[in-house]
């Protein structure tokens, strides 16, 4: 399945009518955050353009070559390819999703072939990196999964590191080697007490591995496959990575950031600096110039800056979500330019269709409805249970859920608070199912912010308005915003094009996979004939968890702008 992003450019008769600085090298950055893939910009400070590329991403990495980049998508199973090479009156972006998740993967230098793990089995797969097709399939013993992979130039030998690919479970303190063609172990390399990355050099003659276990990095001459050298790190390591011309290596340590000299001919390494990290820092890279090193913060929800001379910040890129890793290269700036252009274009299109939502909307001041809840338990065979609820509305985005016999739930903002059985508890306000209801009096700004979840509030689902398109569906027309044809599992909102009314929000949990689909139906204007259009609401809510209908609400009876009392809303 293959999907075009086109991202419109300026066009120009002949390149050399170009301005010198749009044939500049500029360097952007990959990095998976929600259920999307951020595009930031390092010179800009910022993120210039979200992609979606399949359900949480995990991982993204770019290919030697610097054609593709790379990503595991951990909740719809697959592997993504995004090919930056595509240019000419449109600059694309071409997503190509491989039939299965793979994770390690491992480029040969050249970068005709990659080596993954299929998580589906763990075989080991030679992929071409032209056709992505599967040249090769051989069976691995990963009792506990594989967590680093590293190949030779000349694809001889094939380093193997055990454990979780996202996590730190079953780590081992030993790198198997493997003949890459068969699949034959070859070879057995001890080290410490669990090893958590690998690192082999552009020549492949030094393999580094960080033994997380006794806070060491390996130095390890692939010729004899042996432990040459160590040299301690700091206390609970958890990755590297070297610069270019390998001259440097960083080791992150959650709260600090540790920068090494390195001399590969004699097998040395020196501290150079230490920085305090403000916040949980991970996975991280060098930009291709070697100017500027990046480290995600995953409790910050944001990209660092560094300097390589002394681990001074230079700048932090927030995002919208909780970021996995980074990973650099470069573009020419007219590139970059004309996808800025194209995401700040389609945002300006999602703009207008919420404003036509707000003017074609409600405008009550609060509201008391009264109705019915059917619930389908799966543990009761799909028994139906039926319960009385009474819904209280205080726009814009206050709401109160009395359900007789069960719970109250009373959400403001991005926070609920649950009532039951004589305990009340504190949760991230779940789902965007109350949009028809508040809608009322509020400005665009708001309204973008509660669907794109930008202010990072805990529990906030994610919908990213610079993706759109129209779909027509049961003889209706929609436009959906968050999502490309044909995607149904990122969080998206769909607007009935010839009502502006919302038809339903599908919303996807990226920490738990659920993806919760709510359908809005039956719209009726009430109270029935009052101004222009009356005040349209839907009066049947549909449900769906993971593809199976668990609730339906049937509204009965409305009361509007009757004085609700601003107490029920009360934490």
């Amino acid at each position: 399945m293959r999907f075009y992003f086109l991202l419109p450019l300026i066009l120009i008769p002949s390149l050399l009518f170009a301005q010198s600085s749009d044939m500049e090298p500029v360097t952007v950055g990959f990095v998976p955050n929600g259920n999307q893939v951020s595009m930031i910009d390092l010179s800009w400070g910022k993120v210039i353009y979200k992609l979606y590329t399949g359900q949480a991403p995990a991982r993204a990495v770019v290919s030697p070559d610097k054609k593709y980049v790379w990503v595991l998508n951990t909740g719809s199973g697959k592997t993504t390819v995004i090919d930056l090479t595509k240019r000419g009156g449109f600059a694309k972006v071409e997503i190509s999703n491989m039939m299965e998740p793979i994770w390690p993967v491992a480029f040969e230098p050249a970068g005709k072939s990659a080596y993954g793990i299929s998580l589906k089995d763990s075989a080991l797969l030679e992929i071409d990196c032209t056709s992505f097709e599967v040249k090769s399939r051989t069976r691995l013993p990963a009792p506990d999964g594989v967590r680093g992979l590293a190949i030779t130039p000349d694809r001889k030998k094939l380093y193997v590191i055990w454990g979780n690919a996202l996590s730190t479970a079953g780590l081992r303190d030993y790198i198997t080697v493997f003949d890459p063609s068969g699949g034959k172990e070859i070879g057995k390399i001890p080290g410490g007490k669990g090893i958590t990355a690998l690192k082999l050099s552009s020549d492949g003659k030094i393999l580094l591995a960080l033994d997380a276990g006794s806070s060491e990095v390996l130095i390890i001459d692939t010729g004899n496959d042996r432990v040459v050298k160590r040299f301690g790190v700091g206390p609970g390591p958890l990755y590297m990575f070297s610069s270019p011309d390998w001259s440097k290596l960083v080791v992150t340590c959650g709260s600090e950031i540790q920068l090494y000299g390195l001399d590969l001919k004699k097998k040395s390494s020196k501290l150079i600096a230490k920085a305090k990290f403000d916040g949980f820092g991970e996975f991280g890279c060098f930009d291709p110039t070697g100017n500027n090193l990046c480290v995600v913060d995953k409790n910050g929800k944001r990209v660092v800056v560094f300097s390589p001379a002394d681990l001074s910040v230079k700048s932090t890129i927030p995002l919208p979500g909780t970021p996995a890793n980074v990973d650099l290269v470069e573009m020419l700036a007219m590139d970059r330019n004309a996808i800025a252009r194209w995401s700040s274009s389609t945002r300006q299109d999602a703009k207008i269709v919420v404003n036509q939502l707000r003017n074609r909307g409600l405008k009550f001041k609060d509201a008391e409805i009264t109705g019915t809840l059917y619930e389908s338990r799966e543990d009761t065979a799909g028994t139906v249970e039926r319960k009385k609820v009474t819904l209280y509305f205080l726009p814009p985005f206050q709401s109160r859920i009395d359900v007789a016999g069960a719970e109250t739930v009373i959400g403001k903002e991005f926070v609920e608070k649950v009532m039951k059985d004589g305990t009340s508890t504190k949760r991230p306000r779940r789902g965007l199912w109350f949009i028809p209801f508040g809608m009322v009096n509020v400005q665009e700004a708001t309204f973008i912010n509660r669907l794109t979840a930008e202010a990072g509030e805990p529990g906030a689902i994610s919908i990213a308005l610079d993706i759109m398109h129209e779909e027509t569906f049961a003889g209706a027309n929609f436009v959906v915003l968050g999502a490309v044809q044909g995607d149904s599992l990122s969080s998206q909102f769909w607007v009935n094009k010839d009502s502006w009314l919302p038809a339903k929000v599908i919303e996807n949990d990226p920490e738990t996979g659920t993806i919760t689909e709510t359908q809005f139906l039956d719209y009726r204007s009430v109270p029935p004939m009052t101004g222009v259009g009356g005040y349209w609401l839907p009066m049947k809510l549909d449900t769906y968890i993971n593809g199976r209908l668990v609730r339906t609400l049937m509204l009965r009876e409305v009361s509007i702008d009757q004085g609700v009392d601003p107490s029920l809303f009360e934490f």
